[in-house]
C-alpha cells in the first residue's frame, strides 16, 4: 500500500481542497476557493467562507511556508478580522475546523 503524502508534500492546492472538504462536513457553509487573477482584489485569502451568518477566510500554506504571508494578505487578514470575520492562515484541515468552530462558538 502506498505511503500517505504529509501535508509538506502535498499541493497548496490539494490542501485547500482537503480544508473546503472538512469544513463543509464539519461546520456546513458555503465555501468558495478563489481564484486569483488581474480583475480580482490582492489579497483575498484562499478560501472564503459564510457560515451562520459569520464570514471567514483562510489562506491556505503548505506548512514549511506558513510564515510566508505577504504583507498585503497580512492586510487583509487584519481588516477581516476587525470588521467581525474571522481570517486566518492554516495548513491543515483540523488545525482549520478547530479554529472556524472556535469562532462559531463565540456570541
Amino acid at each position: 500500500m502506498p505511503r500517505k503524502m504529509t501535508f509538506e508534500e502535498q499541493s497548496e492546492e490539494a490542501i485547500v481542497k482537503k480544508i473546503r472538504k472538512a469544513l463543509q462536513g464539519s461546520v456546513g457553509g458555503f465555501w468558495f476557493k478563489v481564484h486569483g487573477g488581474p480583475f480580482q482584489m490582492a489579497g483575498l485569502p484562499d478560501l472564503l467562507g459564510c457560515v451562520q451568518g459569520r464570514f471567514i477566510g483562510i489562506e491556505v500554506k503548505r506548512p514549511s511556508r506558513m510564515t510566508n504571508v505577504s504583507p498585503i494578505q497580512q492586510r487583509m487578514i487584519q481588516k477581516i478580522n476587525l470588521n467581525g470575520g474571522l481570517a486566518i492562515v492554516s495548513c491543515d484541515p483540523d488545525t482549520a475546523v478547530e479554529e472556524v468552530t472556535r469562532f462559531l462558538s463565540t456570541p
